[in-house]
């Protein structure tokens, strides 16, 4: 319990409970103290309780359906006919060498498609914090432990098989230009890849 009210509630209700009590304190006309406090606890509550509900059922209930039912539509329907397999509720395939995976996910309760690439993990480990200045290098990209990814976001349209294609030869362009070589997808060695679904006031999860 403590964990889903951490996740989906707490950072909204301490963001708004610090924002409202500054605001009213700040204000000319301002309450006693005790009276902001209680506006400002009150406020914060019930902000919290309806964002956090609506991002627990996007989480957990609406994101997950529509992940599954995409899978009967473009773009996915293209990546299974082009010999990526589905894994799960993402489609995986081997572009170069390299393992392309590819997801729905919703950032803050929008809409996407996750791209992402795995690489050799344990470079990080042999080149002693040179991963660092790659990342720095490409910030445009979202880098994991084992994995690059981009997002594409859309409002109706999803983007094209083409698209996703494009996307991934970038990725894999840019980890074989910084010399990380490619890995291979195992089940029990899953990286945690780049989805793009974070909780309020940016936190990444």
């Amino acid at each position: 319990m403590w964990n889903i009210i951490k996740k989906y509630y707490l950072a909204t209700f301490a963001g708004m409970f610090a924002a409202t009590l500054i605001k009213i304190l700040l204000d000319k006309h301002t309450e006693t103290f005790y009276r902001a406090l209680l506006i400002a606890l009150a406020t914060a509550f019930v902000i919290s309780l309806i964002a956090g509900t609506l991002f627990y059922f996007q989480d957990t209930k609406w994101g997950p359906k529509k992940r599954k039912k995409l899978f009967d539509k473009s773009p996915f329907v293209d990546l299974l006919m082009n010999r990526f397999i589905q894994k799960d509720y993402a489609a995986v395939g081997v572009i170069n060498g390299y393992t392309v995976i590819v997801s729905y996910t919703w950032p803050n309760g929008g809409a996407a498609i996750a791209v992402n690439v795995l690489f050799d993990k344990d470079f990080a480990a042999r080149y002693n914090g040179d991963i660092d200045n790659i990342k720095n290098r490409n910030k445009l990209y979202t880098w994991t432990e084992g994995a690059v990814g981009d997002l594409l976001t859309y409002n109706y349209r999803r983007p094209s098989y083409y698209k996703i294609m494009e996307t991934a030869e970038v990725l894999i362009n840019v980890l074989k230009a910084e010399g990380l070589s490619a890995t291979n997808y195992k089940d029990n060695e899953k990286p945690e890849l780049a989805t793009g679904n974070i909780t309020r006031f940016g936190a990444v999860i």
